[in-house]
């Protein structure tokens, strides 16, 4: 057994260890060996869970879906486009539609961390319900603004075409957060010029 003093100066020496409540260092989420049971006893609890899992689900599948049918162009049939009209519709939609499933994604794991960790609460519900549709608008925006060269976040040649659109929707949307994030320090920038 080694003496408190001496721990303490050993930890100081090569500084923090990985937070022990984060996966994939503890698998445990706290938890004793063999205890299985929900810490979300409340049914009220379990079904807002239930609900806002539904949602994010729904979401998720619906991204790809929606993402499907741009992709073959039903859309311009429906909305009666010209065909020139119909190509940016196309465009900024897949850059809508990545932000969409990337936020999505993004609010399945923390879904399931805030869950697993015991720190779901109800106070957040409309930051989970928000986040992919926030996250739809700031892909749409960011390819937006790199296309037209406003702020070159990303060449305008990458989001030029479809598929860059999309993956810089997805990464975006994913990383909404730190992205609104960012833009803020960049505009603060510009307009302190």
């Amino acid at each position: 057994m080694t003496d408190p003093e001496h721990q303490a100066r050993s930890e100081s020496e090569v500084g923090p260890g990985p937070d022990p409540g984060f996966a994939p260092e503890d698998l445990t989420d706290g938890r004793v060996k063999g205890n299985w049971q929900t810490r979300y006893n409340d049914p009220i609890a379990q079904r807002a869970i239930r609900v806002e899992v539904i949602y994010v689900i729904v979401i998720t599948f619906l991204s790809p879906a929606l993402i499907a049918i741009v992709v073959f162009g039903w859309p311009r049939g429906w909305l009666n486009l010209h065909r020139s009209t119909w190509l940016h519709v196309q465009h900024y939609s897949y850059a809508w539609l990545g932000g969409l499933l990337g936020g999505s994604l993004f609010s399945m794991k923390w879904m399931y961390h805030s869950v697993a960790k015991g720190t779901w609460n109800q106070d957040r519900r409309l930051w989970r319900i928000f986040t992919p549709l926030l996250s739809a608008g700031v892909g749409f925006t960011i390819v937006l603004l790199s296309a037209s060269r406003v702020l070159p976040f990303f060449g305008a040649d990458t989001v030029g075409t479809n598929r860059g659109a999309l993956a810089v929707g997805i990464l975006v949307g994913y990383f909404s957060d730190l992205t609104l994030s960012r833009m803020a320090d960049v505009a603060f920038g510009v307009l302190r010029k």
